[in-house]
């Protein structure tokens, strides 16, 4: 991690800079002309060239992943215990979005997923079940993304793989590898080596229910995805971190 102002190569660098103007600064004073000037001189280069190869290396270190991670958790364990004191303890359901946007996400109260208003309520009451609208945790990812990284939602199931490499691979840089499995009624994610497992272990030591309720960014992302590729409505059915083998799996049903 970061410390101060200059990381580890800077001043490593900075160190072999100073060795090497002193042993050839003592090389060109003492100026002897025999073999322990030439030590001196040999000795100021090879200080000089890897001071040179370590600045090469002195870009800024990337923030803990572990730490980030935590970021989302306080938030979406306050939003899943508001759903929970408003009796509303379903899934949380992703709606596809139009024109390549991020959609809706809906938390049905119970098994039921109501109807969607076209009135833009927090709050969803219906015969059938009521249910509250909101607004994604993924929402202003999407946005950056979408925006400055030119990011665009698969429009079919067949660019999904790709779209979800892309965007938890490359962009994100969350995890190593993507995997992605569809049938008829699921899609699952399988993220390899991924990152962000220290937030995800402290919100289910909350409650497992709180990634049902709320999910984070990461796998709000997920269900985007999957909304978006196949265009119907999908409902987060499990999160299951494995911190043995660093990998994290989510499952989404059609409704």
């Amino acid at each position: 991690m970061k410390k101060g102002r200059y990381n580890d190569y800077v001043l490593s660098a900075a160190a072999l800079f100073v060795a090497s103007a002193i042993t050839l600064g003592l090389a060109f004073l003492t100026d002897r002309g025999d073999v322990s000037s030439a030590a001196l001189v040999l000795s100021g280069m090879v200080c000089f060239i890897a001071g040179v190869l370590l600045f090469s290396f002195s870009r800024e270190d990337p923030p803990d992943p572990g730490l980030v991670s935590l970021l989302p958790a306080g938030g979406m364990i306050a939003v899943a215990r508001l759903c929970a004191d408003l009796s509303v303890t379903g899934n949380a359901c992703f709606v596809p979005g139009k024109d390549g946007q991020c959609g809706s996400m809906i938390v049905p109260a119970g098994e039921t997923l109501p109807a969607i208003p076209k009135e833009d309520f927090s709050f969803i009451l219906a015969p059938e079940g009521n249910a509250v609208l909101l607004y994604s945790s993924s929402g202003p990812v999407f946005s950056a993304l979408s925006g400055s990284n030119g990011f665009r939602l698969p429009s079919t199931a067949d660019d999904l793989p790709a779209a979800a490499k892309d965007l938890f691979c490359s962009l994100l840089e969350v995890a190593d590898t993507v995997e992605v499995r569809k049938d008829e009624s699921s899609v699952t994610f399988l993220l390899g080596r991924f990152r962000l497992l220290q937030g995800c272990l402290q919100v289910r030591g909350e409650s497992p229910r709180v990634c049902a309720i709320y999910p984070c960014p990461i796998c709000s992302l997920a269900g985007v995805l999957a909304a978006s590729s196949t265009g119907r409505i999908c409902r987060l059915d499990q999160t299951d971190p494995d911190q043995k083998n660093m990998t994290m799996t989510v499952i989404f049903s059609f409704t």
